[in-house]
């Protein structure tokens, strides 16, 4: 049962499914849905979603992207495990992951990243490798007050490659 909070407004609907789910949807065709569950949540089950929704002349809905929270592990009441946020976007016919926040905080993207401008303010300070072979990947870049270092070729301790950029005077 949905009870009424305040007036309703035309063309604004609110329905729910047989999944629990709570649609919003405007005139303009956006949704809403809003899932809740009591059984157990366990890795890569949804705990939220909000899709965004393109509707064309016969009204059939098409997910355009969306944003998903997932259980990145099994959840238990003395357990509320990791959750990863997931954007998924739309390219023509295909749905698919844009950019995932892992339960890590880390970001990955499914393709280059772009930006106007990155600052890497204090991105490793003073963190730099032991030696030239120190353990790294491919592509770690280290700020330290005495020059840059860049790991050029993955590696454990005496595997790896580092180069390194020395800082001089103005």
């Amino acid at each position: 049962d949905i009870a009424t909070l305040g007036d309703s407004e035309p063309n604004k609907v609110v329905t729910t499914d047989a999944n629990g789910r709570i649609n919003l949807v405007d005139s303009q065709g956006g949704t809403l849905n809003i899932i809740t569950s009591e059984a157990t949540i366990v890795n890569g089950d949804a705990l939220g979603r909000i899709d965004f929704v393109g509707r064309d002349s016969d009204a059939s809905g098409q997910v355009g992207a969306k944003i998903e929270a997932k259980a990145a592990d099994t959840w238990s009441s003395s357990n509320l495990a990791s959750t990863v946020l997931e954007f998924t976007t739309r390219n023509g016919n295909t749905l698919a992951a844009a950019m995932t926040m892992q339960a890590d905080q880390h970001i990955v993207a499914a393709k280059s990243i772009r930006s106007e401008q990155f600052k890497l303010h204090q991105l490793n300070t003073n963190i730099k490798p032991a030696s030239a072979t120190a353990a790294g990947t491919a592509g770690d870049i280290v700020f330290a007050d005495d020059g840059i270092y860049v790991c050029v070729t993955t590696g454990t301790a005496g595997n790896a490659l580092w180069k390194k950029a020395t800082l001089g005077s103005f």
